[in-house]
């Protein structure tokens, strides 16, 4: 399987991006960076669903990426979404950038 996965995305990997681009409109709101993260993700996902015959794997990454999106698209709602919530108990530190 991983040879499949390498001649989906080493083939042609401009034909890929181009595929990717026409069918999630939505990537227009990413940074090339992220677009590459999502193909790279998307394949991988893909290629296990397929393995295992089960593709609820593949809706649920859709899914999260669009409202990702969502995000980029709407700087106001980014903004929003970044500031501190009001809460009682411990301060929870941010993510470790995965870079």
């Amino acid at each position: 399987m991983t040879g499949l996965r390498k001649n989906l995305a080493v083939h042609s990997p401009a034909a890929l991006d181009d595929a990717v681009d026409d069918a999630f409109g939505w990537l227009t709101f990413f940074p090339k960076r992220d677009r590459k993260l999502f193909v790279d993700e998307l394949t991988r996902t893909l290629v296990g669903a397929a393995a295992v015959e089960n593709y609820s794997p593949v809706a649920q990454l859709l899914r999260e990426w669009k409202a990702t999106a969502e995000l980029h698209a709407d700087p106001k709602l980014a903004r929003r979404l970044r500031k501190p919530i009001e809460a009682v108990g411990n301060r929870i530190a941010a993510p470790a950038d995965p870079t």
